[in-house]
């Protein structure tokens, strides 16, 4: 994986992809949005939504520190 900003590595952001790693990218009040439905789902429940309404959200939450995978599931950052 790359060097950049944010949490990028695949074991603690299993939705990483260099594609989206490249890119600058910020957890706009859509994606924040879509990535608190998101929350309490499983890595799998995520991956089935698809690419632009479930991975993508939830890499960017995890990119930013706004959630995490706990115990399986996106948790968001107490905080």
């Amino acid at each position: 994986m790359s060097n950049h900003d944010g949490i990028v590595d695949e074991a603690r952001n299993p939705f990483a992809c260099d594609c989206w790693i490249t890119q600058p990218c910020c957890l706009t009040p859509h994606r924040r949005r879509q990535a608190e439905d998101l929350l309490g789902k499983t890595i799998g429940e995520i991956k089935e939504v698809g690419g632009n309404e479930g991975c993508y959200p939830a890499f960017v939450a995890i990119r930013r520190g706004f959630a995490e995978i706990k115990d399986g599931r996106l948790a968001k950052v107490p905080g």
